[in-house]
């Protein structure tokens, strides 16, 4: 039950990957303690291309118009 529990427990915590890198600065008391650190930015690989992949899942008949639908008029006699 207690090695149940451990895995539990353990997998809670891993569940996904975390992109957040770990803090590399100083907290101190006071700002002249305190060191600090940003990460560095991301950049893609060398030779990567610059594609945007768009996906769109169960949209209705006028869901991609401004307004939700298609303007039909109709002439009424």
């Amino acid at each position: 039950m207690l090695l149940l529990l451990l895995f539990s427990t353990y997998s809670r915590v891993y569940a996904q990957y975390d992109p957040r890198p770990v803090f590399k600065g100083i907290q101190g008391k006071t700002l002249e303690d305190s060191k600090q650190w940003f990460p560095e930015k991301l950049k893609a690989p060398g030779g990567a291309p610059n594609v945007v992949w768009i996906l769109l899942d169960d949209v209705g008949f006028g869901a991609s118009e401004a307004f939700g639908v298609l303007t039909i008029e109709q002439e009424i006699k």
